[in-house]
């Protein structure tokens, strides 16, 4: 997270945090931020604008494998410790057999040690949430409302209840990754980012081209230019994406609503 006096950058992992972050840093300078962090989180509802940057849920689960391939992250270290007879299944191979065993657990399994619930601070968030959910909740709900929310929302992840118990926790700016320099100019363009009183010649410093940093290396034992990530799918584990992170769906819309508007 990000945090000056008249703004919030919410930091979400896998999205493209560290290239934004370090173009912020670099745009205002250190000083400028009371707080700078990774993965730190809100302590209480502020009311200034906050931003956040979200990922397509397929690209987001490719890229997480992708990097853990690697052997990198901290959602691999939980498996290795919690899981470990899974780590072989998972990134020995890279192939789309493996990448299939990856999401079947990265859908379906708590990261929680049967009876040492070693994770337990999380524990406001609904179990259905898995990887992806539970850090874009993590990230909206300030620690002084996880209690409140919990109550709020049960274990309904429907569309109908995260519209009605997030609604005073969506950010005022969200930023695709697919499109992250394009949405940033843009918003810009149209008068929506006047609150982060941005310093003359930014531009130099977050042009359209800008590169991203920190990308997960495509499987070595493949062409990225002759194959394309989506064989590594399968039909019903796109369905299953698609159905279990309906939070990033739904963000992913107020984007493109946001814009159209």
């Amino acid at each position: 997270m990000l945090k000056t006096k008249d703004w919030i950058y919410l930091y979400l992992e896998k999205t493209e945090g560290t290239f934004l972050t370090k173009k912020l840093i670099e745009i205002f300078s250190k000083n400028k931020f009371e707080k700078i962090g990774k993965h730190t989180t809100q302590k209480s509802i502020e009311n200034i604008p906050k931003i956040i940057t979200i990922r397509d849920p397929n690209s987001y689960y490719f890229s997480l494998w992708t990097y853990e391939l690697e052997k990198k992250g901290n959602f691999y270290k939980k498996i290795k410790l919690i899981y470990p007879n899974k780590e072989d299944l998972f990134f020995a191979e890279k192939t789309k057999d493996s990448f299939s065993y990856f999401l079947d657990f990265a859908l379906n399994y708590p990261l929680f040690k049967p009876n040492k619930n070693i994770y337990r601070f999380n524990s406001w968030i609904p179990g259905s949430s898995y990887v992806y959910t539970s850090r874009i909740l993590r990230m909206l709900i300030p620690r002084a409302e996880k209690k409140r929310f919990s109550e709020q929302i049960k274990s309904d992840l429907s569309l109908e209840s995260l519209n009605k118990n997030l609604i005073k926790f969506i950010p005022e700016i969200i930023l695709r990754t697919s499109s992250l320099n394009d949405y940033f100019h843009y918003y810009y363009k149209k008068n929506k980012l006047n609150f982060l009183n941005l310093p003359k010649g930014w531009e130099t410093l977050f042009p359209l081209n800008a590169l991203p940093i920190n990308k997960s290396k495509f499987p070595s034992s493949l062409n990225e230019k002759l194959i394309s990530k989506e064989i590594f799918f399968s039909s019903y584990h796109k369905d299953l994406i698609e159905f279990k992170c309906k939070l990033a769906l739904l963000l992913i819309e107020k984007a493109k609503s946001k814009l159209s508007k």
